[in-house]
């Protein structure tokens, strides 16, 4: 059964209903030490007893999920488990499944494709839209370029650094004390998951 859960009291009770009760606080323990280890889970294996497989989606520097296939004779079913630590979000448990993986096969994120000219910022404005648009055509590239550097800066750090934020903040905000106020298209892709 595969559901996402606030604590790790509807995990512990699923388990109980599964096995009627026995093992779940070795199930609880397992779990718990899991979320506060990285991938490598060997001691943690030797411990419990039990097989973990245990593949690592890197978000950025800061923020990884760690999906974990457990085998144990002493549950009836592999145990798939999601848990999300970083920075965004601390550490939580995200999904769980007694039947299939929870790992995703893919990722939708969103992708900058373009940048248009906002005409309606030129409504009752004293820059020219023509004079804008011919503008914002010669340093599109540089803006587009701007963002993808931005993009791979909070990717690095895990968020962005007051110092970086203020540099592409204070570059964006050059082009707008040039009269070029533009807006920027967003497109939905589908990537596979960067597992490191």
């Amino acid at each position: 059964m595969d559901k996402n859960y606030e604590t790790m009291g509807d995990l512990q009770f699923e388990i109980s209903s599964v096995r009627n009760g026995k093992n779940s606080n070795y199930i609880e323990n397992l779990i718990i030490e899991l979320s506060e280890c990285d991938e490598n889970v060997n001691h943690i294996e030797k411990k419990y007893h039990c097989g973990i497989c245990v593949s690592v989606e890197k978000h950025n520097q800061l923020q990884l999920t760690y999906y974990y296939e457990i085998t144990s004779n002493l549950i009836n079913a592999n145990l798939y488990l999601e848990i999300e630590s970083g920075i965004n979000n601390g550490t939580q448990f995200n999904s769980y499944s007694f039947s299939s993986s929870v790992m995703p096969k893919s990722r939708t994120i969103e992708v900058l494709k373009d940048i248009v000219l906002n005409k309606e910022a030129y409504i009752g404005s004293t820059y020219s839209v023509v004079k804008a648009q011919n503008y914002l055509n010669n340093v599109k590239s540089e803006i587009m370029q701007l963002f993808k550097n931005q993009n791979y800066d909070n990717y690095v750090t895990g968020g962005g650094t007051n110092k970086t934020d203020n540099y592409y903040k204070n570059k964006l905000s050059e082009y707008k004390s040039k009269g070029l106020f533009f807006s920027c298209v967003y497109e939905e892709i589908e990537v596979d998951l960067h597992l490191v």
